[in-house]
């Protein structure tokens, strides 16, 4: 009886090998479920850390409600001023920059980086929530990412470096450039060695400006119908304006404007989309020997598939908030009728080499292939001839530019580009060059707007919208 009683002790106190096994596996087991619960994506921490996001955002917008109100009753209900906004919400603690979208809407930022717009009734229309980027010069990206600077979304590609120099990376609304850099580390953004006036980066490297756009799509539904008076109602009333509408089958047109200087400022109208015979986008050419049935068209250009890179390119700018415009007009291209798609184009400062006399649809297979031959380490960014709906948002954007050189036709940039442009004897300035002899890319700082140089006038510039019945629509670019 002895002997078995100390043989059922010596078994109660032992523990296995295996038993320790399966202890450590249990414990680890548990301890991962515990990091899991506190740190995955549905974690306790991740929720807190969502949740004291949401509410300081619900605090911000609170916080401009507050003060919007308090300058309107300040003030007698007059129009609220960026200035009066912003000096109510520093006033009741808010770190927060406000600025005049010159359309009627304001846009507060606040030391987040998160940002508001807001309507002439106090409304806030849209928000960037995401984190803001600082100290972005010269900063390189190797595979796309969103950011934001300034408030203001960017979308960059894979491979691009933000500029590192003085006046191309500290403001969106002045034209932010990249450099298609794909990992090269650049030393001295400011070098020149060849002492001709050109930064060595700009001769060498693509570069791109980004074109913030509020709206790019209006639906059928939002305007109240389809029909031009509806749109033209829905701009007037909201002072957005919109890259295309999309009608009710799923559908896109492209929205084109007309601008006119009046009363001291730039009135934007919307030109009448509902037509098939003036300007327009996309659309498929029948009717010419140069339209897209004709034997020039071997890039494989139809009716479906305009429509088809119009919905992803809109859809693009929807999502992102903007675009990447070339900076200078493409050089390097090949002209002639073989529509080769292999060649890799420029946009770069200072040549003239294939930078004019292209037969559209070389140049359309040219553009569309940039990505694949240099945005090499992008996924999810594509490249095309400029669409017109892309180019009236340029103009939009510079809207509020004044001409610095010649004011004897107007008063703003995109009316009057009297000095600001290659027009040569249009212009009445004599810069020594003309269309048949066209200027550098980039060849002068007075041709120079947010960043985008020759928007008003070097060579002519095709785009995908159509012009009329039967051919494509070119600019002074």
């Amino acid at each position: 009886m002895e002997k078995s009683k100390k043989k059922r002790g010596t078994k109660n106190n032992g523990i296995t090998l295996i038993a320790l096994v399966i202890t450590i596996i249990v414990l680890l087991i548990l301890a991962g479920v515990s990091i899991a619960t506190l740190t995955g994506d549905n974690g306790i921490l991740t929720k807190a850390t969502e949740s004291k996001e949401q509410t300081e955002i619900g605090e911000e917008k609170e916080a401009i409600g507050i003060a919007y109100n308090g300058v309107k009753i300040g003030n007698e209900g007059k129009d609220v001023s960026a200035t009066d906004l912003q000096t109510e919400l520093r006033n009741n603690g808010y770190n927060a920059t406000v600025a005049d979208n010159g359309d009627g809407t304001l846009t507060v930022t606040f030391d987040t980086g998160r940002s508001y717009t807001i309507d002439e009734n106090g409304n806030i229309t849209n928000e960037t929530t995401g984190g803001n980027e600082t100290d972005v010069a010269g900063k390189y990206y190797g595979e796309d990412t969103d950011i934001t600077v300034g408030g203001k979304p960017i979308a960059i590609p894979g491979g691009a470096t933000i500029s590192g120099i003085e006046g191309e990376y500290e403001s969106v609304d002045d034209g932010l450039v990249i450099y298609i850099t794909n990992g090269d580390t650049i030393t001295d953004w400011n070098a020149d060695t060849n002492s001709n006036g050109i930064k060595d980066v700009q001769e060498t490297y693509d570069q791109f400006v980004w074109v913030p756009v509020e709206k790019a799509i209006v639906t059928e539904e939002e305007i109240g119908g389809n029909s031009y008076e509806n749109l033209k109602n829905y701009v007037t009333a909201n002072g957005k304006y919109p890259m295309a509408i999309q009608l009710s089958d799923g559908t896109y047109k492209g929205i084109l404007y007309d601008f006119k200087e009046e009363n001291g400022a730039i009135t934007v109208t919307p030109k009448d989309y509902t037509t098939i015979g003036d300007y327009r986008e996309p659309a498929y050419l029948k009717n010419s020997s140069y339209a897209d049935g004709s034997s020039y068209n071997n890039v494989g250009i139809t009716e479906d598939s305009l429509q088809a890179e119009y919905k992803m390119m809109i859809e693009r700018v929807e999502e992102k908030g903007g675009f990447w415009a070339g900076r200078y007009e493409t050089s390097n291209m090949v002209s002639n009728n073989t529509q080769d798609s292999t060649n890799r184009i420029k946009v770069i400062k200072g040549t003239t080499t294939g930078i004019s006399n292209v037969n559209w649809y070389r140049m359309y297979a040219q553009q569309k292939s940039y990505s694949n031959l240099a945005l090499t380490n992008s996924t999810g960014i594509t490249s095309s001839m400029i669409w017109g709906s892309q180019w009236y948002q340029i103009l939009i954007w510079m809207k509020n530019v004044k001409n610095t050189i010649n004011t004897t036709k107007g008063e703003y940039y995109i009316t009057n580009a009297v000095g600001m442009g290659n027009y040569g004897s249009i212009s009445g300035v004599d810069d020594g060059w003309n269309e048949e002899s066209a200027a550098p890319t980039g060849y002068q700082e007075n041709y120079k707007v947010k960043n985008i140089y020759d928007l008003a006038g070097n060579v002519c510039d095709w785009t995908l919208e159509a012009a009329l019945t039967s051919n494509r629509a070119y600019r002074r670019r």
